[in-house]
């Protein structure tokens, strides 16, 4: 992980840990925790925050140097999403935090661990919700994530959790994690 995009994350982290605000890194970051290693050059993090939390948080988060900036459009974006960039010039991060707003939103947080770096530690999505926000995604880059996540975890994976929750959010699984298949005797 590059030296900017370390710095962003941890202080990140420290101010939504401050601000006692549920999160867990989504993105590459996550996928780097469960699977085989891979570039990553921006964070994106899902938080829970209530509406009057929200603003309080967005206090805290430009005091910190997280200052909001105007993304491309992007399609199938189906959370509230601040885009965020720390740092100047070639030192920058851009973060999309993306603020939960239903039920497996907020189960995946709840099931969220906490991974050691640098000292410290942070909070990640579980291998299974990773795979589940990446299937939701469905982008090239996520598919790739699914992959690697399947290769390095695919054993370790509960399979009825993610059965479950993907015929909720209606995501087909990939094959040999889909329905049980019942064998003869």
């Amino acid at each position: 992980m590059s030296d900017p995009l370390e710095s962003a994350l941890r202080r990140l982290a420290r101010v939504l840990e401050r601000a006692g605000v549920p999160y867990a890194f989504i993105g590459g970051v996550a996928v780097n925790a469960w699977a085989q290693p891979r570039a990553t050059f921006d964070l994106d993090v899902l938080v829970q925050a209530s509406a009057e939390g929200e603003a309080r948080l967005a206090r805290r988060l430009r005091l910190a140097g997280f200052l909001p900036w105007a993304p491309p459009p992007q399609a199938k974006v189906r959370l509230p999403i601040w885009s965020l960039v720390f740092g100047e010039g070639r030192d920058r991060t851009f973060i999309d935090l993306f603020v939960a707003g239903d039920e497996y939103q907020f189960s995946a947080l709840s099931r969220r661990r906490a991974i050691p770096i640098g000292g410290g530690s942070i909070a990640v999505l579980s291998p299974e919700d990773l795979l589940l926000h990446k299937l939701v995604a469905g982008r090239t880059r996520d598919m790739a994530d699914v992959e690697s996540l399947l290769e390095a975890m695919g054993p370790k994976l509960d399979r009825h959790y993610l059965r479950r929750w993907a015929r909720r959010l209606k995501v087909a699984l990939p094959p040999g994690l889909g329905a049980q298949k019942k064998t003869l005797p």
